[in-house]
């Protein structure tokens, strides 16, 4: 990502402003951290899956023995 700067340059009681191109490189990510990022996003997604089919087994066997019982 280019970015400009201003530079000012003054000599003799003259200023004049000058824009410079500089690219700035980003920092340097450690892949550690990014894995344990999408390890958290996966568990998260896991647990919502696991409630998710536990609240339909759930939903299963209070029908069954609704209807077992009628």
């Amino acid at each position: 990502m280019a970015k400009r700067f201003l530079k000012r340059n003054i000599d003799q009681s003259v200023s004049t402003v000058d824009l410079i191109n500089e690219v700035q490189t980003p920092d340097r990510v450690d892949i550690n951290v990014l894995k344990s990022r999408i390890r958290e996003e996966e568990n998260k997604r896991t647990q919502k899956n696991y409630m998710i089919i536990l609240s339909c087994l759930g939903v299963l066997v209070l029908g069954g023995l609704y209807v077992s019982f009628l």
